[in-house]
């Protein structure tokens, strides 16, 4: 009967390490949910031969009843922890697997973001080239209007020198031509002269016939 005692007492002093054992924090040790799963398993077949032995044992005695429901009563306690450390490890992998769906779901978020951000600096990229070309194009354009401007303005300026002219100027000029042009008026009528003058001089000296 003693021993009995001092099995049931190590029994209780077992059970209650394992409560200890199991975090109040369900979300600590969620890498190892498999190991925990397997330690339960493990202590409750070891657990199940010891009442089975200690069954036995009792029924070897004399007062069995008794021996036997404090043995039950401990097997009672003892599967139960088993059980909520059960229990304690499915919340554990509902939790885990929740906070798996959170970082996959943030993750894919974080991944669109990412894309966004690459199609946005993608187009901003061809906008700045575009407005690149564009004023590239309107520099080569000034530049055109100014060569053709400074090339208007060169042609122009014989004008604007003659439109500069005084009206005394320009009469004197006109005078000058006139002037020029009477010459060379009497020069064509002095040649036209003497030319005629040349023919007729052969005819007058030839001798008259008797």
């Amino acid at each position: 009967m003693k021993s009995s005692v001092v099995a049931l007492l190590g029994i209780c002093l077992l059970t209650q390490a394992w409560s200890q054992s199991v975090p109040n924090d369900p979300i600590q040790g969620l890498s190892s949910l498999s190991q925990e799963r397997q330690r339960i398993a493990t202590t409750r077949a070891q657990e199940t031969e010891r009442f089975d032995a200690l069954d036995a044992e009792c029924r070897k005695r004399f007062a069995v009843n008794d021996c036997l429901q404090k043995t039950q009563s401990q097997r009672r306690a003892v599967m139960a922890d088993l059980r909520r450390q059960d229990a304690s490890l499915d919340d554990s992998e509902r939790l885990k697997r929740g906070a798996d769906q959170v970082r996959r779901t943030e993750q894919k978020a974080l991944e669109h973001q990412q894309k966004e951000q690459e199609v946005a600096n993608a187009h901003a990229e061809n906008l700045a080239a575009q407005a690149d070309k564009k004023r590239e194009l309107e520099d080569k354009r000034a530049a055109n209007q100014k060569i053709a401007a400074s090339s208007s303005a060169g042609a122009s300026s014989p004008a604007r020198s003659t439109s500069s002219l005084t009206a005394e100027q320009r009469a004197a000029n006109r005078a000058n031509l006139e002037t020029r042009q009477a010459q060379a008026q009497q020069h064509r009528q002095d040649l036209a002269r003497q030319q005629a003058e040349k023919t007729a001089t052969p005819a007058s000296s030839l001798p008259v016939p008797p």
